[in-house]
């Protein structure tokens, strides 16, 4: 199957000499991958995809199945262009704290679904239903509508879109201690994402869960995405449309020697990192469990 390169440097006007540059390549080199006659390096595949503001999937010019996402290079769940074309924001107030949050505008779609379905012709008398969305700066949001007081949807023809950075920059980041190597375009957007947000605070929004209580303020607690914590928040993903009151949610694991849960009753946002997220809860196609399905069919 051929991949994209060519496709997408033609689409924006640059000839082989000038897209070899900017990946620090020659122009040899770039030639023979768009003819498909080396496997693409997973560093370029990410360059041409930051650069180009597109998905790997396009770059590719295949996309990465489900079932890959935990082993994958690229990052889990970005890999097309649709799923990181904006819209603009999804905000509300609760307790007079503002949540803002870039979304995309297929997610804009599933939020509007959700609005929908609590409209007062709509509502059903027992409905228990959260908000479940994920957004363009790596989060997937759990949201209580008991504890919002408004909301709105903007358009990035209304107002500037909160900032977010491409799926590959998260994925980098999140993995900063032990994987560096990065092509010049990634290390570039790297560099201004640390700069604007904070090197700490880049790292620790792609790891660790964040909690709001019903006061919009966050807890002080400190809750990391595990394989354990993204299974049970799964399952929140899950029944969005059902959650009972009262009901608790696991938060925090170390093996079987501790376990922290807590009332969802009480929470109003649960902010999780999408990239650990989608990885942590996608399949595994190389578990014993899968092996031994296949060997039983």
């Amino acid at each position: 199957m051929a991949n994209g390169i060519r496709k997408l440097r033609k689409k924006y006007g640059l000839d082989q000499a000038t897209l070899a540059a900017k990946l620090g390549i020659a122009k040899t080199e770039l030639s023979q991958f768009e003819r498909n006659w080396h496997e693409l390096p997973p560093r370029l595949v990410r360059d041409i995809a930051v650069l180009f503001e597109c998905g790997v999937a396009d770059v590719l010019g295949h996309e990465i199945e489900v079932e890959e996402w935990r082993h994958s290079p690229y990052a889990a769940g970005g890999g097309e262009t649709a799923s990181i074309t904006p819209y603009g924001n999804f905000g509300f107030e609760i307790a007079g704290t503002i949540f803002s949050y870039p979304i995309s505008l297929g997610m804009r779609n599933g939020v509007l679904r959700q609005v929908r379905r609590r409209e007062v012709v709509e509502i059903a008398k027992d409905d228990r239903s959260w908000f479940s969305f994920d957004t363009l700066n790596n989060w997937n949001v759990f949201a209580n509508p008991a504890a919002m007081r408004r909301l709105w949807l903007k358009s990035d023809d209304d107002e500037v879109t909160d900032y977010y950075a491409h799926p590959e920059v998260y994925r980098a980041v999140n993995r900063w201690e032990y994987e560096k190597e990065h092509g010049p375009i990634l290390s570039q957007a790297i560099a201004d994402h640390f700069e604007l947000i904070g090197e700490e605070q880049a790292i620790s929004d792609t790891e660790r869960v964040r909690l709001f209580g019903l006061d919009g303020k966050e807890t002080s607690d400190e809750y990391y995405a595990c394989e354990r914590v993204i299974g049970e928040l799964f399952g929140l993903d899950i029944h969005w449309f059902r959650v009972e009151a009262n009901a608790f949610v696991m938060v925090s694991s170390s093996g079987w020697y501790e376990e922290e849960h807590v009332n969802l009753s009480h929470l109003a946002v649960i902010q999780v990192p999408a990239e650990e997220f989608c990885r942590w809860s996608a399949p595994d196609e190389t578990s014993p469990a899968n092996d031994d399905d296949e060997a039983a069919a």
